[in-house]
């Protein structure tokens, strides 16, 4: 049982680890900078030092930080100011630098409005969900609104399908 205890505590600690001890030892610190920096990464070099600091391994922070500068170019792109904003990541100071930060904000910008106008839609379906769900108790019997309830609850999901419809319709034609 404690064999297991520590192999849990293991796994859990070094589950925080941005980097293991062999990625310490061999790290070529400017591509370490680039892969974070073209992941859209925050600088991760305090979190690397920490890393690396069991093993005696103190980062180049000259050519990290180098390296995450090209790797930033490389990912502030609108494409991915786009994606960004679909999945409503937060962004901090990412792409914040003059030259970098109007395409990539362009795409974020673009990309928080689809993401608003698909949470919309996603509330609109829950509630076609309900009134399916009302529907389906009052046929049952479940719920013994009669058909004059049955009749309103068409006429809401009707409703709110249309409303569905032109929702879908605005998040095309999001420029």
């Amino acid at each position: 049982m404690r064999l297991v205890s520590l192999l849990v505590l293991s796994a859990l600690v070094s589950g925080c680890a941005t980097m293991s001890k062999e990625e310490c030892k061999v790290a070529n610190w400017k591509d370490v900078g680039f892969n974070d920096g073209s992941n859209g990464e925050a600088v991760l070099l305090a979190d690397h030092a920490k890393s690396c600091a069991e093993t005696g391994v103190t980062p180049n922070q000259a050519l990290y930080m180098q390296g995450y500068a090209e790797g930033e170019k490389s990912y502030c792109t609108y494409d991915n100011g786009l994606r960004a904003g679909e999945e409503s990541k937060y962004i901090g100071e990412l792409c914040k630098k003059p030259g970098l930060k109007e395409s990539f904000n362009d795409g974020y910008l673009k990309g928080k409005k689809r993401y608003a106008k698909r949470q919309e839609i996603k509330l609109k379906e829950e509630e076609i969900s309900r009134l399916d769900k009302k529907v389906n108790d009052i046929k049952s019997g479940k719920d013994k609104g009669g058909v004059a309830a049955l009749d309103l609850v068409y006429r809401q999901k009707e409703i709110v399908t249309k409303e569905v419809s032109l929702l879908e319709q605005e998040l095309a034609n999001i420029q």
